[in-house]
């Protein structure tokens, strides 16, 4: 979803803690968190399905 690839962009591009990503977004730290795990939960379970999981 967009509000988890938003704080995801924010984060590893954008390079904002995610504090700052809350106050620019303006959601609870907490919301952040939450929609960061997530979102790196689905991009994980993604790669492993194209075979893209193996450490190198």
């Amino acid at each position: 979803p967009s509000e988890q690839r938003q704080v995801i962009e924010l984060a590893y591009f954008g390079g904002y803690t995610h504090a700052e990503i809350a106050e620019k977004v303006n959601i609870p730290l907490g919301t952040v968190k939450g929609r960061m795990r997530l979102g790196l939960q689905k991009m994980k379970h993604l790669l492993r399905e194209y075979g893209l999981d193996t450490a190198w």
